[in-house]
């Protein structure tokens, strides 16, 4: 049977920003490649002719390079918390990294004081029932000491634990 940690000893949900940010580094997504999948939305809303080209440059290239420049600072601007999104914004980021809109909806309702509980995601990746990691060739689960960490995340917690103990036996 396995007996759950008492109360006092979950950790805090974490924020919507810190959720995608997790979810944005466990997909091997840079910000600047995220700013990329969204250029299509950008250009679409104005975004793209806003920006001026410097006279002499050809008008695509600096002015996409800073383009993208400016989404990945929004995209970071998501991620520690000064900005919140939903709607197409919300789908175009879901189109590039994969999370849980329902958990990073329930993260921000959280933020501002709704009375809910958190979402089952990992503290450490956070990942999801929806967004499982895949290590060694299967899905991960929920580890059994620890409600709020992944089995991948448990394993590598234990394998940073055990490289870190110093050898005792007498090596000769």
């Amino acid at each position: 049977m396995i007996k759950p940690l008492p109360p006092s000893v979950f950790p805090a949900p974490m924020s919507p920003g810190t959720y995608l940010r997790k979810r944005r580094e466990a997909a091997g997504v840079s910000l600047e490649l995220a700013a990329v999948a969204f250029l299509p939305w950008v250009h679409g809303n104005g975004w793209a002719n806003k920006l001026s080209t410097p006279p002499g440059s050809s008008p695509d290239g600096p002015r996409l390079v800073r383009l993208v420049l400016q989404v990945a600072v929004w995209l970071a601007e998501l991620e520690d918390d000064k900005r919140f999104v939903d709607g197409i914004a919300l789908a175009q980021v879901a189109g590039v990294i994969p999370f849980e809109r329902e958990a990073y909806d329930r993260l921000v309702a959280l933020r501002y004081g709704v009375d809910l509980p958190p979402p089952a995601i990992c503290r450490e990746c956070g990942c999801g029932v929806l967004t499982a990691c895949f290590a060694e060739g299967h899905a991960c689960a929920w580890s059994e000491t620890d409600p709020h960490l992944c089995t991948a995340c448990e394993r590598k917690e234990a394998q940073a634990v055990a490289a870190n103990v110093p050898e005792t036996a007498d090596a000769s």
